[in-house]
């Protein structure tokens, strides 16, 4: 169930100085770091959240079809190719 029929919406605390610090350039870019969101999880809201690693240059990834718990079928294959990666 997605936020727009919950109504409801987590934001972390202080997001709006967060989301001006990234549009603005100062936040810093972590290494090595990709996001996975479901395109229907209701606590980030994946179209805040996208906006947000692309102003600071995260990779992120919006799983078709998929809420907040992205589901073993789906997270598995990203650990084990994490796990074997160099």
């Amino acid at each position: 169930m997605g936020q727009d029929q919950t109504g409801m919406r987590f934001y972390p605390p202080r997001a709006d100085a967060l989301k001006q610090t990234a549009q603005v350039g100062r936040f810093p870019k972590p290494h090595n770091i990709e996001v996975h969101v479901g395109e229907e999880d209701w606590q980030p809201g994946p179209q805040a959240l996208v906006e947000f690693c692309k102003a600071v240059g995260i990779k992120v990834h919006v799983a078709p079809g998929r809420g907040h718990m992205l589901g073993s079928d789906y997270v598995g294959p990203l650990l084990d190719a994490w796990l074997t990666a160099k």
